[in-house]
């Protein structure tokens, strides 16, 4: 038997599949993270995703799986079931947990900056001009 999971549009193309998680890139350039599940009756169900989109002035409230985290220059690096790695476009590498749930995915709203520097681990926290940093 063959079970088919219909996700995919024109010009979508798949970044990785890690177990029961699709990274899609959308003909738009948004980034899909699709999970699908076996229901009790043994049937493939599709949860719904967290979207990767562009940063942009006019978000709408109702768009709650969507997370505007991508510059026009940004670049997956690597994908993990877990986790999501962006190459910005001055070559620093932004993390992002991807957090599982009865409902689908989301993304943690910590994410981790690898940069240049000299051996400090900084941590602001969203929205506020607070920073600490260890060495």
């Amino acid at each position: 038997m063959q079970i088919k999971i219909d996700i995919l549009n024109e010009g979508d193309e798949i970044i990785d599949i890690c177990e029961n998680r699709v990274f899609v890139k959308r003909k738009s350039h948004e980034i899909e993270i699709v999970d699908f599940i076996e229901d009790e009756d043994g049937l493939p169900r599709i949860l719904n995703g967290a979207i990767i989109t562009f940063k942009v002035n006019n978000k709408s409230e109702s768009d709650i799986s969507k997370y505007y985290l991508l510059d026009e220059q940004d670049e997956i690096f690597k994908v993990s079931y877990d986790r999501i790695f962006f190459r910005k476009a001055n070559n620093d590498v932004e993390i992002f947990t991807i957090i599982t749930g009865e409902n689908g995915c989301t993304l943690s709203d910590l994410s981790s900056l690898i940069t240049k520097g000299n051996n400090i681990i900084s941590t602001k926290k969203a929205k506020s001009n607070i920073e600490f940093g260890t060495f």
